[in-house]
């Protein structure tokens, strides 16, 4: 059940913060749920219409967005780290296609 599914894969997520961790896989979250990778990846293509690493991307960058504007006294490298990226340059670059800027261009334009 697909619906199911997506529930639980939220929850992961949302609640467990998955994402955070670097070395997350499309294998080890499949096997946390319990499906095959390939069942995972089509769910995630057709229904959510995105790959894995943009999935799990979409959720650490919208938690240093957060980061960034309300804790101004982290330092953007425990940012990156904290959110599950496993070093700067992936972070930056990452970040700067989902939101277009950098993480610091955005810290300065959205903290007073």
């Amino acid at each position: 059940d697909t619906n199911l599914l997506n529930e639980r894969l939220n929850d992961l997520m949302t609640d467990k913060c998955m994402y955070r961790d670097f070395d997350i896989t499309l294998e080890k979250l499949s096997a946390i749920l319990k499906i095959k990778p390939h069942q995972l990846s089509q769910m995630l293509n057709e229904r959510l219409k995105t790959n894995f690493w943009q999935y799990i991307n979409s959720f650490r960058i919208e938690e240093a967005k957060n980061l960034l504007v309300n804790n101004p006294e982290q330092s953007i490298i425990s940012i990156c780290y904290s959110v599950g990226f496993g070093s700067k340059s992936t972070f930056n670059d990452i970040f700067k296609k989902f939101t277009g800027e950098s993480p610091r261009e955005y810290r300065i334009r959205n903290t007073d």
